[in-house]
């Protein structure tokens, strides 16, 4: 296949949104913008109203702006979103804010999995360390990755008022599980699908659960204002 355009990247990014009930919600004044995540707020100042506009449109009026902040910003950002998030879903669940343990168990995995870029990494969180160790290694962490080569073109990217495309983009596979995420949410069975997406080619019953799962996770990804990041 030839080199895939960006156009086509943030066209999959855009098919992708429109499949997202959080973002849809977002779009109609259901969650109120104090709620919603930042991911979802720098989304919608991107994209706009996916559902109320097409992709040709907003990608002929495209126009360059500078939101202030640079990539790893925004995930600091987040991130502080993220720590007052998880404490009070802990006290209305529990009754009480969380021990250390408690906070660091969900916090983390909360991270691990939304941060674009997956910005943090699970190696230097040990149940042995203190808090202030903790925001020693984080430091560390954010420091190490602004001069990443990757972070420095999201940076770019970034600055320059574009959402960036992080994680491992491979356009087929992307476009397939999308597009045997949407023939299962029609309605189609499983056969049906398998034989419609690619009669020619053998693929099992767990290939097309893979895809469904992958697609799941991509959907959750572009809800926190990143593509395809870590599926």
């Amino acid at each position: 296949m030839s080199e895939i355009s960006e156009k086509q990247k943030y066209e999959l990014w855009w098919e992708y949104l429109l499949e997202s009930e959080a973002y849809k919600a977002y779009c109609n004044g259901e969650i109120d913008t104090p709620n919603a995540s930042m991911g979802l707020r720098l989304t919608f100042d991107f994209f706009g109203d996916v559902f109320s506009d097409s992709f040709e449109n907003w990608w002929k009026n495209r126009k360059e702006k500078d939101p202030g902040i640079g990539v790893v910003e925004f995930s600091r950002q987040q991130a502080e979103y993220e720590f007052d998030k998880t404490v009070k879903e802990f006290l209305r669940s529990h009754g009480r804010e969380p021990s250390l343990n408690e906070f660091r168990e969900r916090y983390f995995d909360i991270l691990f999995n939304h941060l674009p870029g997956s910005f943090l990494t699970r190696t230097f969180f040990s149940p042995n360390l203190s808090t202030k160790d903790l925001q020693v290694q984080f430091g560390k962490l954010i420091g190490n990755k602004r001069k990443s080569p990757k972070i420095k073109k999201s940076e770019k990217e970034f600055k320059k008022g574009w959402l960036p495309i992080v994680g491992r983009f491979r356009y087929d596979e992307l476009k397939r599980y999308l597009d045997v995420y949407r023939l299962k949410e029609s309605g189609m069975k499983i056969d049906e699908i398998l034989e419609k997406m690619n009669p020619h080619v053998t693929r099992n019953k767990e290939d097309f659960y893979q895809d469904i799962r992958h697609a799941k996770k991509i959907i959750e990804n572009v809800e926190d204002g990143c593509f395809p990041g870590d599926y």
